[in-house]
């Protein structure tokens, strides 16, 4: 199992993507960011499993944002 699931998303959504991490309505997901050099940020998500994984990467393109790299993580030969 991967102990740390990852997400690209561009910069221009970097704002949005932490309001909706962090809405006041409910519990705030845990997260890691680091800006990367080719205009992208990296969201990290310790202690999150598959399930939790896949609850953040539908919340976020519900809520319009791009999300870079979860297709490719949330297939099962990844995830086994």
């Amino acid at each position: 199992m991967n102990d740390m699931f990852t997400l690209g998303i561009p910069a221009s959504q970097y704002r949005r993507t932490t309001q909706v991490l962090n809405h006041d309505g409910s519990s705030p997901i845990n997260f890691e960011s680091m800006k990367q050099d080719d205009g992208f940020y990296h969201f990290r998500f310790p202690g999150v499993d598959e399930f939790d994984f896949n609850k953040i990467v539908s919340l976020l393109k519900r809520n319009g944002i791009t999300t870079i790299g979860a297709d490719e993580q949330l297939t099962e030969k990844k995830i086994m």
